[in-house]
């Protein structure tokens, strides 16, 4: 395989104590939590409205193994559905469209950044530790520092960026 050299200046665009990449449930529990605990919160996601499958997916019932009193309590109630199990067993299907005006206002927190329609393409490193992404958007390709990076892509996008350098 042909190999080139490609180097660009990016924009630091800020530095925050948490950066969370993937806004599924996973990822705006870790950025809601992070935030009431007083973590300055980029939320960083792919699609342009936050939820992951809840949302862009399609997918319901809500389903998910964690123990009671957790925050997916508190998402399957801002969703109406407080009745739905975690193995699927009962419950129904949240509405896919009010999901995705809930939990954005879910997201509203005064200590999160909320970054729609922005690709994780990169990781920022000093030696092995993980110092932020790089993300591609709307507005070109920036980057964005952290003292914590969470991967909730998913897919495990931002950790296959971090080890395939």
């Amino acid at each position: 395989m042909k190999r080139i050299n490609y180097e660009k200046s990016l924009e630091l665009r800020a530095t925050y104590d948490v950066v969370v990449a993937g806004s599924g449930p996973a990822g705006i529990c870790a950025a809601v939590a992070a935030a009431r605990e007083g973590a300055r919160v980029a939320l960083v996601e792919r699609y342009g409205v936050v939820g992951g499958n809840l949302t862009a997916g399609y997918v319901g019932p809500i389903l998910g193994m964690v123990g009671k009193g957790t925050m997916r309590d508190e998402i399957v109630a801002l969703l109406g559905v407080p009745e739905n199990d975690m193995i699927g067993e009962t419950g129904r299907a949240h509405d896919v469209e009010q999901a995705k005006y809930k939990l954005a206002e879910f997201v509203c927190h005064p200590n999160i950044d909320v970054y729609l329609q922005c690709t994780v393409c990169d990781t920022l490193k000093e030696g092995d530790a993980v110092t932020g992404i790089v993300v591609a958007g709307g507005e070109g390709t920036f980057a964005l520092g952290a003292k914590t990076t969470i991967d909730a892509t998913g897919d495990g996008l931002g950790a296959y960026l971090a080890i395939s350098a």
